[in-house]
């Protein structure tokens, strides 16, 4: 397997990785945040968000704009100019998005 393939195998599971995060956040905890009192809102969010910082949420949450980067890089270097846009627009859309 080509460096190419690698770089771009190892984008794709760290942006499934970080969507799938995004989208168990949407579908559980923001619907079950919407029934609770304000002071309780605030207390969890807080406890979350210091709890959040693990390399678990982290590795795949920094790691992935690199790596899309990384990807768009080496496709273009290559001559798959097409590839290398998709990815490059991925990269920015991740790092605006997020």
């Amino acid at each position: 397997m080509s460096a190419e393939h690698v770089v771009l195998v190892a984008a794709l599971v760290s942006t499934a990785l970080a969507s799938g995060t995004f989208y168990g956040w949407q579908v559980s905890v923001i619907p079950g945040t919407r029934r609770v009192d304000d002071h309780t809102y605030v207390q969890t969010m807080q406890h979350i968000n210091l709890r959040i910082i693990n390399p678990g949420f982290l590795m795949p949450f920094l790691v992935t704009p690199v790596l899309l980067g990384a990807a768009a890089l080496l496709a273009y270097r290559t001559g798959n100019t097409r590839r290398s846009a998709t990815l490059a627009a991925a990269a920015v859309l991740y790092v605006v998005g997020m």
